[in-house]
């Protein structure tokens, strides 16, 4: 897929868009020409207290355009986030309208989904507020959220039995039989290497005695 970026160079959240919601497509940064048929054009206005993204998108043939404002707040860390996420969120919105369809895990991209429905149950939201937010705001499938929202209640329930000598530790371990979607970490599924699953987990039993 063809991409032009104007007014921004923001290609880590276009490009993660791009594999999430058009996985057989590549990033190419060339001009689009008349006998493209399939690219995107994401531009980016900012003033002092918001941004205007527009993402003008052709998939094959089928074209789809999206705008949408956004408010800029905070420091500039903060500004920079609430700046990606109306670029993926507006790409997505894009996407779409040319797709007809979204992913389970909607436009989440390179996050934990169970950060989400944590961070927004911490600050005082209900199971069904942290659904909601889950799929209005990122459009994840009902299932998925609701799985996303059950993962975050048992890792806080288990955080708060913790004793005054304990710590919650998060122990990954790499080895995916899928890649899904939304994950920026592992660039591929690994079924080949599946076998070194006893030998890894038996390393990691030696080291957390250790």
């Amino acid at each position: 897929m063809k991409l032009v970026l104007k007014g921004h160079d923001e290609r880590y959240v276009v490009e993660q868009g791009m594999l999430n919601l058009f996985p057989g497509e590549r990033p190419v940064y060339e001009p689009i020409g008349p006998e493209d048929d399939t690219w995107a054009r994401v531009s980016l206005r900012e003033e002092a207290d918001g941004c205007t993204v527009e993402v003008e998108l052709s998939w094959r043939g089928t074209a789809a355009t999206h705008r949408l404002d956004a408010p800029l707040t905070g420091d500039e860390f903060q500004r920079e986030g609430l700046r990606r996420r109306a670029i993926g969120r507006c790409f997505f919105l894009a996407a779409h309208g040319v797709t007809g369809t979204a992913p389970p895990w909607g436009m989440l991209t390179g996050v934990r989904p169970v950060k989400l429905p944590t961070r927004a149950l911490l600050s005082g939201a209900t199971p069904l507020q942290a659904k909601q937010e889950l799929r209005e705001e990122y459009y994840v499938s009902p299932d998925r959220a609701a799985l996303a929202v059950d993962c975050a209640q048992a890792s806080l329930n288990a955080q708060r039995t913790l004793k005054e000598d304990e710590v919650s530790l998060y122990v990954g371990i790499p080895f995916c039989p899928t890649r899904c979607a939304y994950c920026s970490f592992v660039s591929q599924s690994v079924e080949k290497s599946m076998a070194l699953v006893p030998e890894f987990l038996q390393a990691l039993a030696r080291e957390i005695a250790a």
